[in-house]
């Protein structure tokens, strides 16, 4: 297993940055920052998402989900895995009034063993059809 740098009691702090003493690696300052940076960033994106829906931020009470609602339990992810083809498939479905446009993306991973399946839809207009909780 490779070293996380956990926990804390076993960082030697030097010249702005630290040293594992688990596996000896030097992290610098500049990557502290950038990790609490983007920690903050998660956050602030999060409450936000979690205020349109008229949800509640749940984010730190370490439980699966990090809003709830009375219609939605969601987890929030942000970075650069964002799936391109899901949104343009969603994209190429012409919108009409009164009706959610998704895509349900099916994965079958071979005999034996059932598929999994996922339904994407557009945020906004997932608030706009339902509303704040």
């Amino acid at each position: 297993m490779t070293c996380r740098h956990m926990p804390r009691t076993l960082r030697v702090y030097r010249d702005g940055g630290y040293d594992c003493t688990r596996c000896g690696h030097f992290v610098t300052a500049e990557s502290i920052s950038r990790g609490r940076r983007a920690n903050r960033r998660g956050r602030r994106l999060n409450a936000k998402a979690a205020k349109e829906a008229g949800a509640e931020n749940v984010e730190t009470l370490q439980v699966p989900e990090d809003f709830r609602s009375s219609h939605l339990d969601a987890q929030h992810k942000s970075g650069t895995g964002y799936p391109k083809r899901l949104d343009a498939w969603l994209r190429a479905i012409p919108q009409r009034e009164g009706k959610l446009r998704a895509v349900v993306y099916t994965e079958t991973p071979g005999p034996g063993r059932k598929a999994r399946r996922l339904i994407v839809m557009d945020y906004s207009e997932y608030l706009e059809w339902h509303g704040p909780a």
